[in-house]
């Protein structure tokens, strides 16, 4: 089983998100990056990958991932914000996947498995299929 890493400062947004990877069959951590709880994220154990907000308001989400890759350098990091970090992220490293908010179950699920592809390889733990059967 993958462990990701899940950091949004909205309660509500973190709660949903934690249950589409249980329902996709991944382990999750979800934290607010802008509490006190959030530096356990940073000394926390290692993850397969993360999903973070780099909206304003959201806390630091790029000095989050900065401080994830230093102890992880190679850690694949799924990006969440709106239009303007959405071009941002694309400037950066066009590669990386973001999720421009609001977005579906599906454009989630389809994230999450071309995240585990490239982990493994492979398809990501039987996403094409799964979404396929989403869609019938």
């Amino acid at each position: 089983m993958y462990h990701v890493l899940v950091a949004d400062a909205d309660d509500s947004v973190r709660v949903v998100l934690d249950r589409m990877l249980r329902v996709l069959g991944y382990g999750a951590w979800a934290f607010d990056p802008t509490a006190p709880a959030g530096a356990r994220a940073r000394a926390g154990a290692p993850f397969d990958f993360a999903i973070v907000d780099v909206s304003p308001g959201s806390g630091d989400g790029p000095a989050l991932i900065d401080e994830l890759r230093r102890r992880q350098p190679r850690l694949p990091v799924v990006r969440m914000g709106g239009p303007l970090e959405r071009e941002a992220a694309r400037a950066s490293n066009p590669a990386e996947i973001f999720l421009l908010k609001p977005f579906g179950f599906r454009e989630f699920a389809d994230a999450v498995f071309r995240t585990v592809a490239g982990l493994s390889g492979r398809e990501g733990g039987g996403g094409a299929e799964y979404l396929r059967n989403l869609v019938s």
